[in-house]
């Protein structure tokens, strides 16, 4: 994919057929016609662990002519051919080395890795995927290629835990680890439904207009010369793979099955499709609202003003347990282990948020009462063990507001940890060098598996 700022235009991302094309101007090149700059090409941008690739950089002076002297290469992990900063002499405007990112000698090394490039007071940069596997022709499985028997191109796959907890806001990364980034999901503004695929570790989410249900596939994110910031790509969703939703063009809600990662959804109606059913059929129907799904046949729905369990031949199921009736339901999925799901609510007659277990026989147990500092105002996300996230919006000594993700255990060991915070980063921009790279959590939303 190429993306066009003013004068210049960089490739991003692009991966050679033919490893004798010397000339980064010829063949797939695309360079800018005038104003000084400094391009850096990643041949492949996708790279299997242990895997080098070649890196070029251009420069352009002026008058778009190529540039005399040298180039400085840096990197944030793994090395280039004479370490992790490199000094190389300029032959026709460009340099030329290989880059190596193995993770047996740098730990680093893993997600995306951020290479810049310096001639002068011209400073550019790319970034290098890593973790993600690759065709056997040495290009990303990008769009339909390299697909495995999940559907999913083999790019996609990988990419998260089930049951663990990731952030979506500039990019998408780890909950813990904010500074691990790819890029991110073509959701509408706010909130959008995405789920980690348990059989492959794919993300699936909600697309924004047209409305559609994709596996997400990452881009490499670019920093466009003479800026100070990360860009994302002019089209998200551009190399990302449609899911099948025959019921309807535009899901509004989706939900996924535990174990086989079918997907549960809605067309904005009252209806909710289940496409491991016999026909892809409706399953749910009327007032009804999916919470979350067992692996076979149940779901968890909000019935009458309850949860109850619904089964596909329509059958509903109270829950035996409940102290009072419930007000609320903040979030639910399945457990890691044990079965059932975790969900979290809050309760006429009782203040705050409580944590239950309930099995799909229909018992609700409590396992405990939340601290005030988690209230039904919270958007609230579940991991497989049980834990609850939120994000909080907090003022600075300064008094500049910041993001900060919170960590609730279950109760009664529910003191909440701050596990990644705005605060002491620089979300989104290239600051220092070797660049720096970070997710922003303020204005995020988290997402997990089923």
């Amino acid at each position: 994919m190429s993306k066009r700022w003013g004068s210049a235009v960089a490739v991003v991302g692009v991966v050679l057929g033919a490893a004798c094309q010397e000339d980064p101007a010829a063949g797939p090149w695309i360079v800018g016609s005038e104003g000084a700059h400094v391009e850096l090409y990643v041949e492949q941008a996708y790279l299997p662990a242990g895997a080098s690739t070649r890196v070029t950089a251009v420069a352009y002076d002026e008058k778009g002519e190529r540039g005399t002297g040298s180039v400085r290469l840096a990197a944030n992990a793994g090395s280039f051919a004479g370490g992790s900063q490199v000094e190389l002499a300029l032959a026709g405007g460009s340099a030329t080395t290989t880059y190596r990112c193995d993770a047996a000698a740098d730990p680093r090394c893993t997600g995306i890795v951020a290479l810049e490039a310096t001639w002068g007071e011209q400073r550019t940069a790319n970034t290098v995927n890593l973790d993600y596997a690759v065709t056997s022709g040495g290009g990303a499985a990008m769009g339909g290629g390299g697909s495995s028997s999940s559907g999913a191109p083999a790019a996609a796959r990988n990419l998260g835990d089930p049951n663990k907890v990731y952030l979506k806001a500039f990019g998408v990364s780890p909950v813990e680890d904010p500074d691990k980034v790819t890029t991110s999901l073509d959701v509408s503004s706010g909130d959008g439904d995405a789920v980690v695929r348990p059989t492959d570790g794919a993300i699936l989410y909600v697309a924004s207009a047209p409305r559609a249900v994709l596996v997400f596939v990452p881009d490499a994110l670019v920093h466009p010369p003479g800026s100070t910031a990360w860009t994302l790509p002019d089209s998200l969703r551009a190399n990302d793979q449609p899911v099948p939703t025959p019921s309807c063009d535009g899901p509004v809600f989706l939900h996924m099955r535990p174990v086989s990662g079918a997907i549960v959804y809605s067309c904005g109606g009252d209806s909710y499709y289940d496409v491991s059913a016999p026909g892809g059929g409706a399953v749910l129907s009327g007032n009804d609202s999916v919470i979350a799904a067992a692996p076979q046949r149940n779901l968890l729905v909000w019935r009458n003003g309850t949860v109850q369990v619904g089964t596909l031949d329509g059958g509903f199921k109270q829950f035996s347990g409940f102290s009072n009736p419930i007000s609320s339901v903040q979030a639910a999925r399945w457990r890691r282990s044990g079965g059932g799901w975790w969900m979290v609510g809050s309760f006429n007659g009782e203040t705050g948020l409580s944590l239950w277990s309930l099995t799909e026989a229909g018992s609700a147990t409590r396992v405990g009462s939340y601290p005030a500092s988690l209230s039904s105002f919270d958007r609230i996300t579940l991991d497989g063990d049980g834990n609850a996230y939120t994000i909080k919006s907090r003022t600075s000594p300064a008094g500049a507001g910041y993001g900060v993700v919170v960590r609730y255990e279950p109760p009664p060991d529910d003191t909440p940890t701050d596990i990644a915070s705005d605060l002491n980063g620089t979300p989104t921009n290239l600051t220092q060098t070797p660049p720096h790279l970070r997710n922003k959590v303020l204005g995020g939303y988290l997402f997990t598996g089923p």
